[in-house]
């Protein structure tokens, strides 16, 4: 089963996770880009916090893989405002028909107490529940303490 990892990072945080994970898996990497990547620390937090709450989508980065030859693809991606940015909001939307083979690995500010938020936008988005999902608390991930759920999540 091929795999493909797809990863939106501002901070730099979820790319070295998904470097991470791809060399484990032996994965294709795909960022996600869009303009709100562009802007400074300041003005980010403010647009992208009206995206985020308002559940809007963005313009991202053409993506030139063929997703069909995928049985898996796992998303990282950091949690904006109890919700998924709007740059993996528009990659869900627009891949919604693979939503059953997508798996989500979000580092956040409040680890596992978002889970049942985070599952909720999913499902709204795709009418299913994520099939897996891994939340790492920013403090883990400073701290390295997220190793061994990580190995669990990609098995």
């Amino acid at each position: 089963m091929k795999t493909l990892v797809v990863c939106y990072s501002y901070t730099g945080n979820n790319r070295k996770l998904a470097k991470e994970v791809s060399n484990i898996l032996k994965a294709e990497i795909v960022e996600l880009h869009d303009w709100l990547l562009k802007l400074p620390i300041l003005p980010l937090y403010f647009v992208s916090g009206i995206y985020t709450i308002f559940r809007k989508s963005t313009q991202i980065n053409y993506i030139k893989k063929n997703l069909d030859k995928y049985g898996r693809i796992i998303i990282l991606s950091p949690v904006w405002f109890l919700r998924l940015p709007p740059a993996v909001r528009s990659f869900i939307a627009q891949n919604r028909k693979y939503a059953n083979i997508f798996s989500l690995c979000l580092v956040c500010s409040g680890g596992v107490k978002y889970a049942k938020q985070i599952n909720d936008d999913f499902k709204e988005m795709t009418g299913i529940r994520c099939s897996k999902l891994l939340l790492i608390s920013r403090k883990d991930f400073k701290h390295c303490r997220y190793y061994l759920p990580l190995n669990e999540f990609i098995k």
